[in-house]
């Protein structure tokens, strides 16, 4: 009878033995990836600023851990471990690209801040989405009919190309515009020399060439009636286009 009652002692503490070596048996490398990420995006802001991404972290964090407890380090748990892994660094990804647009919104602001008080008595500065538009009337930059800056315009120009260089991030578009007065191959080639003078002219101020692209519209882009002096001369203009470099490459 003892040697039964030891062989059954025996037995279950094997038993017992064998359950802990089991239960403490060490995750697999994709779920320990999977919750170390997972626990990075559930710490930042991802809930509250990529809550759909983290949402399907959630759910697919919560598959992987219950495929582990159910078949511990099996296939299946390794697979759902490196999905919730994948959907957890997408969510940090989103966060990423949030800070990223929320920095790029905030240089935009204060670039077309500094233009609108530095151009205030000559031009008009306005935001559209990611884009700043300078619109400076022809007679401020050139003489009537004529392609050379001048001086004071120069002054004007120094504003701009200080805020070039203090957002290097930007690319830049000079447009040449024209009224419908005259030939129109000739408005086209003097809107064109026009934009080209602006943009050497903020080249020669510190402004990378690779920044700058300039051309001539003539007069087929109005924003006034031509039919009175007035809308003429709101015509004849120079535009400066001042576009993210992330967004001008998309």
């Amino acid at each position: 009878m003892n040697a039964i009652l030891r062989n059954l002692t025996l037995a279950s503490a094997s038993a017992s033995l064998l359950f802990i070596a089991v239960g403490c048996a060490s995750a697999p490398a994709e779920l320990k990836s999977a919750r170390n990420t997972y626990a990075q995006a559930k710490q930042s802001n991802a809930p509250m600023l990529a809550p759909t991404a983290f949402a399907d972290a959630t759910r697919a964090m919560d598959k992987a851990e219950a495929a582990y407890d159910d078949e511990g380090d099996e296939p299946l748990t390794r697979a759902y471990a490196y999905t919730a892994d994948r959907k957890a660094k997408l969510a940090l990804l989103q966060l990423d690209q949030r800070a990223a647009e929320d920095q790029r919104t905030a240089n935009q602001e204060r670039l077309a801040s500094a233009l609108a008080l530095g151009l205030k008595d000559c031009a008009k500065v306005e935001r559209v989405a990611d884009t700043t538009v300078i619109s400076i009337s022809g007679a401020v930059l050139f003489e009537f009919d004529k392609a050379e800056l001048r001086e004071h315009a120069k002054e004007k120009l120094d504003v701009v190309a200080q805020a070039l260089k203090d957002h290097p991030d930007q690319r830049v578009v000079i447009e040449g515009h024209t009224d419908a007065v005259g030939d129109e191959d000739y408005n086209d080639t003097l809107s064109r020399e026009r934009a080209d003078a602006v943009r050497a002219y903020l080249e020669s101020q510190g402004v990378s060439s690779l920044r700058l692209t300039a051309t001539g519209a003539g007069e087929a882009e109005p924003i006034a009636s031509n039919d009175s002096p007035e809308g003429r001369a709101n015509n004849r203009r120079v535009e400066i286009i001042i576009v993210p470099s992330s967004t001008a490459s998309r």
